[in-house]
C-alpha cells in the first residue's frame, strides 16, 4: 500500500496480517502532523507528539505476555503469603511491561502504579487482605484495553 500526504510524503507499508483490523493508517497520522505542521504551532505538535507516545504498542507481544504473567504470578505469590519484596518485584517488573506497551496512561496502568506505591509504603499486614483482589481487578481492566483492541477476539472456541 503505497501513502502520501500532501507535503509529498510518501512510504511503503505492508498491507495489514490477515484477520486484523489497521489502527489509524499511516496517512491519517502524516496528514495529522503535517497539519499541525503547517497550520499549527509547536505547542500543538508537541501534544500531538505526546498522544502518538501514549499509543498502546499492541505489536509488542512478548510484553503482553510478560504482563499477564507477572500479574498472575504476583497474585500467587501474595496468596502463598510470600514476603513484601516479592510482591514489589512483581508489581515493578508488571509496571515494566506495562509501561513498554504504552499502557502506563490507561486506567489500570495507573492503578498498577498505585498499588504498587501502595504495598511500598505500607506495612504487610496493612495490605495483604485485599491485594489479591486489586491485582485481579487490574488484569481485568488490561484484558478488557486488548480484547476492544482485536475486534474478532474470540475468548472460546
Amino acid at each position: 500500500m503505497k501513502v502520501a500526504n500532501p507535503a509529498g510524503i510518501s512510504l511503503t507499508m505492508p498491507p495489514p496480517p490477515p484477520g486484523t483490523m489497521p489502527r489509524e493508517t499511516l496517512q491519517q497520522t502524516i496528514d495529522k502532523l503535517f497539519s499541525l505542521v503547517t497550520n499549527k504551532g509547536k505547542d500543538d505538535l508537541d501534544s500531538i507528539l505526546d498522544e502518538i507516545d501514549r499509543t498502546p504498542k499492541w505489536e509488542n507481544a512478548a510484553n503482553m505476555f510478560w504482563l499477564g504473567n507477572d500479574l498472575r504470578w504476583t497474585m500467587q505469590q501474595v496468596q502463598l503469603g510470600a514476603p513484601k519484596e516479592k510482591i514489589l518485584h512483581g508489581l515493578t517488573q508488571s509496571r515494566h511491561h506495562s509501561s513498554e506497551l504504552g499502557l502506563a496512561e490507561s486506567t489500570p496502568g495507573k492503578q498498577l502504579s498505585e498499588l504498587r506505591s501502595k504495598v511500598e509504603s505500607l506495612s504487610e499486614s496493612a495490605w495483604k487482605s485485599d491485594l489479591s483482589q486489586q491485582i485481579i481487578s487490574i488484569i481485568n481492566g488490561f484484558a478488557t484495553l486488548a480484547q476492544e483492541h482485536q475486534p474478532n477476539f474470540r475468548p472460546n472456541p
